[in-house]
Parts: C-alpha cells; structure tokens; sequence
C-alpha cells in the first residue's frame, strides 16, 4: 500500500512536537507499506531517517492509497475517495471543528485524555498513539535547573523564577520555532544556549539538568518533558491533563502564574531519580505497544477498500 503523509514542514528542516510525532507514525508504517511525506510548501527537504520527501508539495496525491495527516489539514485529500487517517496533537479548536465536520475512516490522538475530549463530542474512530517517548538512559548528574523553548507558551516566568534564586544556576534553551524571549539583561546565572539538535541533547542539556521547568500555557503532552524523564530528571509543570497522563506522579503540577510557588519547587526539588526512569520506561513501552496497534489499524483500513474495490 501507498501511504502519503501531508505535513506543513518536516525533519530535518523543522523540529517540532507535531512533526516528530507524525514522522514516527511514518517511520512505524514504512516497515510495512510504502510511504511519502509531502510538505505544504515546495522545498528542497532531503528526507529523514528514512522517509522521502516529495518535492511536489501538497498537489500530488493521486498515486497514494491512504492518506495520513493532521485532521485541521485535511482538506485537500478528504472526498478523493481514499481512506484518510486523521492525526490530533492538540484540542485546538480547528481540530475540535475538523473532527465534529469531517468524517475520518480512522483518528488517532495522541493522549487518552484526547480521545476522550474528542469521542464526547463525536462519534468517530478513533485510537491512542501515546508520543515517541526514549528508553531509560544514563542518569544525569547535573544541577542546572533548564527550560527548553523560549517562546510565549513554554517560557511562562522562567526569567522571574531565575532572578528570584540568584545561587540557583539555570540553563534555557532556545526553541527551534516561534520568536524566543530573551531579555536584554539576562540574570548572570542563567546560561542561554541555541537551539540542539536531538542527537546533542544528553551532552549539551539534560547531563548538566537536575530539573526540568515546563511552564507552558498550552501543552498536549511536553515530549521534552517525557525524553528528560529517562535521564531521571522530575518536572515541574503547569497542571494540564495530556502532561499529567506524561509523567504521573513523578512531576510537580502547579498554577502558571504562581511564582511563589514556582520558587519553592525549585528550591524543594529532588535531584534525578529511578523512580522518573521507571515511568520513563513504562512510556516508552507503552508507545512501542501502541504503535504495533497504529500500523495493524491502517493496514486493516487499506486491505478493506482493496477488498471494497
């Protein structure tokens, strides 16, 4: 079977949580069927860890027999009368109008408290594919306490934090999308790094971190958070429900605009932990269930309208 998967961008060019988590949904189907990603824009994109990358863009799509995308971007394959596998990252409301609109022979959320979300208000076919989440790997040993992206959403008061604990050490690494806020002063103990490239973050970042900052507004899981749970490192988090369904009770859930209490935390904090590798573990087991379960779904949906046909 040919699978094309509609994206906005892809690895290498781009790392962001929504794209790596489609490419993994490619690599899993690649083992079995063939598959192409194609970007909304034309670019020359060299492909990623084995998944080509057409450089036609979103326009050819006639040799593809199913067809996988996020389902706020679904427009362009929906009606061609191919099955289409819709992908929810998030419960943005273009997602929420998507689903409630449009008919998917298949929806994957990424988290259960997303399905949920989503089969309230629709009765669609829907499956869980929890995000990539690594393996236990060497402990760290660091004492930096590190935020990861600095853009509106995730950088919350990680600067206040800094400045309110001056004997504290921090390490913030800008983000690889959006406009990233750095001010023009920048407290002498926080450490400013660009952005990392996945295979330089145990050296770079998370071998040099006690605890990870997650101060975000919006996040459906925090794949980052996840990645840092296998080196042992706890999180202190905003309190919302995809990241509580990520890291159980390994992390500290708090208010976004307490920063009292964001201090404490610091100040309180444990230093990295089996316990964090054991759930780092359990998700990463989890995920490789689960996507065995993803590729014997889409494979049933494409031997079914074969067998239609």
């Amino acid at each position: 079977m040919n699978i094309q998967s509609l994206t906005i961008s892809y690895p290498p060019l781009r790392h962001i949580g929504s794209e790596i988590y489609t490419h993994r949904l490619n690599v899993a189907l690649s083992a079995v069927h063939g598959v192409r990603a194609t970007t909304h824009s034309v670019k020359n994109n060299p492909g990623f860890e084995g998944v080509r990358v057409s450089p036609f863009g979103w326009s050819e799509t006639d040799w593809a027999d199913l067809y996988l995308c996020h389902t706020d971007f679904a427009g362009p394959v929906l009606g061609l009368g191919r099955p289409v596998v819709g992908i929810c990252h998030n419960t943005e409301s273009a997602v929420l109008v998507s689903v409630h609109v449009n008919r998917f022979d298949l929806v994957v959320c990424n988290s259960d408290h997303m399905r949920e979300t989503l089969a309230a208000r629709d009765a669609q076919n829907y499956m869980v594919v929890h995000p990539p989440a690594p393996p236990v790997g060497e402990m760290s040993t660091g004492d930096r306490v590190t935020v990861v992206n600095l853009n509106e959403n995730k950088v919350g008061q990680f600067w206040d934090i800094a400045r309110a604990l001056p004997e504290q050490r921090f390490l913030a690494v800008l983000g690889g999308y959006e406009e990233q806020i750095v001010p023009a002063e920048v407290p002498v103990n926080v450490e400013v790094i660009g952005h990392v490239p996945q295979s330089e973050m145990w050296e770079r970042v998370w071998s040099r971190t006690r605890l990870l900052l997650a101060p975000s507004a919006r996040e459906s899981w925090n794949m980052t958070a996840g990645e840092a749970l296998a080196h042992g490192i706890r999180t202190v988090s905003t309190d919302l429900p995809g990241v509580r369904e990520n890291l159980g009770d390994t992390a500290t859930y708090l208010d976004r605009d307490d920063l009292e209490a964001w201090v404490c935390a610091v100040t309180d904090s444990l230093r990295p932990d089996v316990y964090a590798q054991a759930r780092a573990q359990f998700n990463h087991d989890r995920y490789t269930a689960d996507l065995a379960l993803f590729v014997e779904a889409v494979s049933t949906l494409g031997n079914s309208d074969s067998q239609a046909a």
